[in-house]
């Protein structure tokens, strides 16, 4: 590399590279040094401090770096560091090397936080003077790397002072804190001087038993709350008006001992949430309160997962300009709103998994709906769909739907209900009918759009449509269904019928 003093710019990206060169450190003229994705490298060289006119480094995905080597204070020009890691080792660098950074900015993440020892050296970073920094992500220990999330080497009290001493500018627009180890998160980060913030994350902080009121955040767009596993409460912004004004995405992950969100709305006169657009509450298996859904809440997207506590989904209506509603794994769910037929935008249903909603809505589904997925509800529930019509919805393209443990239906669609298919669908999916023996020619010779069919754990089926599938299935798909397979090969009667169809697969395999 002797002939390369002049060099600025090196690219060593998505390589195999598993130390960079000695004479690396002898190019004092590099500005740029990329290393995202070096998957392999062990390291960085001892000497980085001599690069004096680096501006950029990239290390991002470099998961084997352990520390940031000693002296990284003396690259006073960089401008965009991917990630600081704070080591073990004495000789390398530690939080306060990022007080002589002071024009870093863009994005850049701060790991390995649980080596910290001297929580004053979390001051000593003055992250609240960097003024160009945009995005901060503060990391301890992954659980991920490292199996166990919190043990005995890890000191809560301690974490929480590094954490309170960590404060960035106050222009931060995006600040993501994960594996963090105390119980409390410190109140400067809800605090309404940070009126630029967008994007706010809090993941696997195991420990963490409450969080400050978030609603003050003016500009908040983006809020992310996961796997953090003793979380009883939260605040939502009790000393104001309109909490949470700009909040378009709200996402609750993994908190299995949240039991509720006190919003208050109707004590209060709250209002609240008025630009939300997607919320989705996922595995909170204790989460049993009222969702915030203000009356004027521009709401498109609601998806609930694994709430086994959840019996109800809103004590009004839904919001008029919900777009997407998916209700899965709600063991004690015990009905939908009764005005699921108003929501006139709703274009994607899908209801999976909870036994227990017995009631089908008055007046059926709106009629708008383009995706439609009904799978493992209760037969009672599942007759009443049917009864009501499916071929009402003239819409609809995409049919997803499970048969249920006492349906002793023998023919699909079920001629004996009546049942009828929407003649829109274009993807239709049929899973789990255990009793089911054959297609029927009725109900399928009107689907004269039908270009996708799936038929998959269906035991006892045996034979397709006496007068043949529609002419338009451009994809057949058979999953589980062993007598089927066996009376359709190519020189047979069932087999016959599917000669036609561009793409055939069975079990995974394309014939």
């Amino acid at each position: 590399m002797s002939g390369w003093k002049h060099l600025r710019y090196l690219n060593l990206s998505d390589t195999r590279i598993r130390n960079l060169p000695k004479p690396t450190c002898s190019l004092i003229n590099l500005q740029v040094l990329l290393l995202r994705d070096c998957y392999y490298l062990l390291k960085l060289p001892s000497k980085l401090r001599n690069l004096i006119n680096l501006r950029h480094l990239d290390i991002m995905g470099a998961y084997l770096i352990k520390e940031i080597p000693f002296g990284m204070k003396e690259l006073k020009n960089l401008q965009a560091l991917s990630n600081f890691i704070v080591g073990t080792d004495t000789k390398s660098s530690g939080l306060k090397d990022l007080k002589s950074l002071a024009f870093v900015g863009g994005e850049l993440s701060i790991s390995g936080l649980e080596n910290v020892i001297y929580p004053w050296e979390a001051s000593e970073a003055m992250l609240c003077e960097k003024q160009y920094l945009e995005a901060l992500s503060l990391q301890w220990r992954s659980q991920l790397q490292w199996g166990s999330q919190f043990d005995d080497s890890r000191n809560e009290s301690r974490e929480e002072l590094v954490l309170g001493k960590l404060k960035p500018c106050t222009s931060i627009k995006k600040l993501t804190i994960k594996g963090y180890g105390g119980k409390k998160i410190p109140s400067w980060i809800a605090d309404p001087s940070f009126s630029k913030m967008e994007v706010l994350g809090l993941e696997n902080c195991e420990n963490c038993t409450s969080l400050p009121s978030f609603g003050l955040l003016s500009s908040l767009k983006h809020l992310t709350v996961k796997g953090l596993r003793k979380l009883k409460s939260m605040g939502y912004g009790e000393h104001c008006s309109n909490p949470f004004q700009s909040l378009e995405t709200l996402w609750f992950e993994d908190l299995p001992e949240w039991e509720y969100w006190d919003t208050k709305f109707e004590e209060n006169g709250v209002a609240g949430f008025s630009s939300l657009r997607e919320l989705s509450i996922l595995n909170c298996s204790k989460f049993s309160g009222i969702l915030p859904l203000c009356k004027n809440s521009q709401l498109e997207s609601l998806c609930i997962r694994y709430c086994d506590s959840l019996t109800f989904i809103a004590r009004r209506k839904l919001p008029s300009s919900l777009k997407w509603l998916e209700i899965e794994n709600c063991e004690k769910l015990e009905s939908l709103p009764n005005d699921m037929h108003e929501l006139n935008y709703l274009q994607h249903l899908c209801i999976n998994r909870c036994p227990s909603i017995v009631r089908f809505p008055e007046e059926g589904f709106p009629t708008n709906l383009v995706e439609l997925e009904i799978r493992r509800v209760d037969v009672k529930m599942y007759k009443a769909i049917i009864h009501w019509g499916l071929h009402r919805l003239t819409s609809l393209r995409r049919l997803w739907i499970e048969g249920c443990d006492d349906d002793e239906a023998e023919c699909f669609p079920d001629e004996e209900m009546g049942m009828m298919l929407p003649t829109s669908l274009s993807y239709l999916n049929i899973i789990g009918f255990r009793n089911l023996k054959m297609l029927s020619s009725k109900g399928f010779q009107s689907l004269t759009s039908l270009e996708f069919l799936w038929i998959d754990d269906c035991p006892n089926l045996t034979s397709f449509p006496e007068a043949g599938l529609p002419s338009s299935i451009l994809w057949l798909n058979i999953w589980s269904c062993p007598k089927l397979e066996k009376v359709c090969k190519w020189h047979t009667k069932e087999g016959s019928k599917i000669a036609n169809i561009p793409r055939v697969c069975r079990d995974g395999q394309f014939v």
